[in-house]
Parts: C-alpha cells; structure tokens; sequence
C-alpha cells in the first residue's frame, strides 16, 4: 500500500533540488511518497527559482494528472512557459486554469498578457521599435 507522506523529510536532505528531475522521481517512488497539489506546486516553484524551468514542466504535467481540476497547477504551468517563451502552450494553460476558477481576474489578466506577447512576436521587428 502507499503511503501518503509529506515532502519534509525529502527537502531536508542536502541541496535536494539540485539533484536530477530523474533522482528526485526515483526518491519519491523508493519512499512510496504521494504528493499533494500544494507539495507539486512548492517543488515546481523551487525547480523555477533554480532555473529549472524544463524540469518544472515535467513535474507539473505528472501533477497535472493527479490533479486535472487544479487551477492553481495549470496557472502556475502558464507561467513557467510564458517565461520559456511558449506563449500558445501558456494560454492553453491559463485557459484551463480559467475553466476552474471563471472568475478569477489574475488569470483573465494572464491571458491578455500572453496574446500581447504574441502579437509583438509576430509583428516585424521594424514595427516593434519606438
């Protein structure tokens, strides 16, 4: 049976976040952690702060799973590609997001942000300049 523990023993360990995204999943599945949403989004924000974006990804799609209803996940995943420059796959996030939380003004806001970013990409750059 698994069992459902928290993250703290794991973070305590030296430079835990440094480790490969590969380690960490092995970590987890040796001690038959299950990870609650707020644990995937604590573990996300910290692979984002060590520029871990790719990795935050990772982790987000597997919470993502667990969790297909949790706006907070699929914003947090807007975010993480906005910031990789992936502003289709960012909208499709925030648009998720919004199905969740309809009334929510951050992600609304989100949304605009990422088709401005788009529209500035597509213009020619001779546009773009002051």
């Amino acid at each position: 049976a698994q069992v459902n523990v928290s993250l703290t023993g794991l973070i305590q360990e030296p430079l835990w976040e440094e480790k490969p995204l590969a380690q960490i999943n092995e970590m987890l599945r040796q001690r038959g952690l299950t990870m609650t949403a707020g644990e995937f989004e604590d573990l996300s924000h910290r692979l984002v702060i060590g520029q871990r974006f790719l990795d935050a990804i990772i982790v987000l799609n597997v919470a993502l799973k667990q969790y297909p209803e949790s706006s907070i996940l699929y914003a947090l995943s807007g975010d993480v590609l906005f910031d990789l420059g992936r502003f289709e796959a960012s909208a499709q996030s925030y648009q998720q997001a919004l199905k969740f939380d309809p009334e929510n003004e951050k992600l609304k806001a989100a949304i605009r942000m990422v088709q401005s970013a788009k529209e500035k990409q597509l213009r020619p750059v001779t546009e773009q300049l002051p």
